[in-house]
């Protein structure tokens, strides 16, 4: 059950550490897609393109095949 709902979230590393919105990899992890760090970003569009956001909507599109 576990391994059905997998999401990665792909991205580099940045030179230096940047911004002050998150913890841990936040402030040197930056998404494929964008020039800033998950830590610069707003909590709104770390959300919208986090890894658990992604598995969430899976889990849910899976409930609704079952319902």
């Amino acid at each position: 059950f576990q391994s059905r709902f997998k999401s990665t979230l792909k991205g580099r590393i940045s030179e230096k550490p940047a911004g002050k919105n998150g913890f841990g990899w936040d402030r040197i992890f930056i998404p494929k897609g964008s020039t800033k760090t998950f830590a610069e970003h707003k909590y709104e569009e770390k959300i919208a393109i986090s890894s658990r956001t992604l598995v969430l909507k899976k889990f849910i599109d899976y409930i609704d095949i079952l319902l």
